[in-house]
């Protein structure tokens, strides 16, 4: 199917559910031409082969995103996405909980040769629903749009400053973890509101764990809704960050909706090319909903701009 191997890695976010071997997990992948994959909701059946699986088909680990294994409930599903989002919680079981999946992530990057694991931060409860905002916006209703994200921000800013020093003293824990094993920390920009780090606290968080191996990861899809939000400028995070920049997610979006694959949204990818350094990671993350078509389409867009 690929005439020629990816210069990107693929994330197994997009077929991780339907595989039990990592064998079929990554020939499906490697089918599209990928030699590099990032592992993301892998579940506990799919690690143990992994490293054979790998070196059999000449592949790599690029990265890891937390958490890795996924974590399963006591009926053996998998649990929900925001399960490991729990390192800025007030909550102090659910926290060194999150706390000790980010550790297992780092041991299997350790493991694997991955350079990098990507983190999630935390949430801060709110009472608005990213959902709502979009929908003013949606429904061109700019003023209630702009009156409800002045109460969801207010209500943000109120409660953030617990869970950020949280987050921070986490970030310095993990980041010591990860430099006793030779991986670095990708602090991920955010996909709601109402996520650590938003713009400010992500420079505050940098600079709290300056000298430890953390550094930026970038998400198209995720600055894209900060910008549609009204919370950064187009290409904010990326430009404020490139210095410190670990690596990007790919993939388009439409208003609320990301993860699609490149050309089928309305991200501008090309910009993106223009302003990513040379040789940094790129990985195509995609979700389950995208076809093996699109998924093909989305990678021939990526080589046209340089990024596959």
């Amino acid at each position: 199917m690929a005439d020629r191997p990816l210069t990107l890695a693929l994330s197994t976010c997009w077929n991780a559910r339907r595989h039990r071997t990592a064998g079929t997990l990554l020939d499906e992948l490697a089918a599209l031409g990928a030699r590099q994959v990032e592992l993301a909701y892998c579940t506990p059946n799919l690690l143990p082969t992994m490293a054979e699986a790998l070196a059999l088909r000449g592949m790599a680990v690029a990265s890891i995103h937390n958490a890795c294994p996924w974590p399963l409930d006591p009926a053996g599903e998998r649990m929900h996405w925001s399960v490991p989002d729990g390192l800025a919680s007030a909550d102090e079981e659910r926290r060194s909980w999150a706390l000790a999946l980010a550790r297992e992530s780092i041991a299997w990057a350790e493991r694997l040769g991955a350079g990098v694991v990507i983190l999630h931060m935390g949430q801060i409860e709110t009472t608005v629903g990213q959902g709502e905002l979009f929908d003013l916006l949606r429904l061109g209703k700019r003023s209630e749009f702009e009156g409800l994200r002045a109460r969801a921000l207010a209500e943000r800013a109120a409660r953030a400053p617990a869970h950020v020093a949280r987050a921070i003293a986490a970030a310095c824990e993990l980041g010591e973890e990860a430099a006793r094993r030779g991986v670095a920390l990708g602090l991920e920009v955010r996909d709601c509101y109402d996520e650590i780090p938003n713009l400010d606290e992500m420079l505050q968080m940098l600079e709290a764990t300056a000298g430890l191996p953390i550094g930026y990861w970038h998400d198209v899809g995720h600055a894209e809704k900060q910008h549609l939000l009204g919370l950064a400028g187009p290409h904010e995070y990326l430009q404020r960050f490139a210095d410190r920049l670990l690596g990007v997610h790919l993939h388009d979006g439409l208003y609320e909706r990301d993860h699609m694959a490149p050309g089928f949204g309305r991200i501008d990818l090309q910009a993106t090319a223009r302003l990513l350094p040379v040789g940094v990671r790129r990985t195509l993350e995609l979700d389950e909903r995208v076809s093996t078509d699109e998924a093909v389409a989305g990678l021939a867009y990526l080589r046209s701009l340089g990024l596959a």
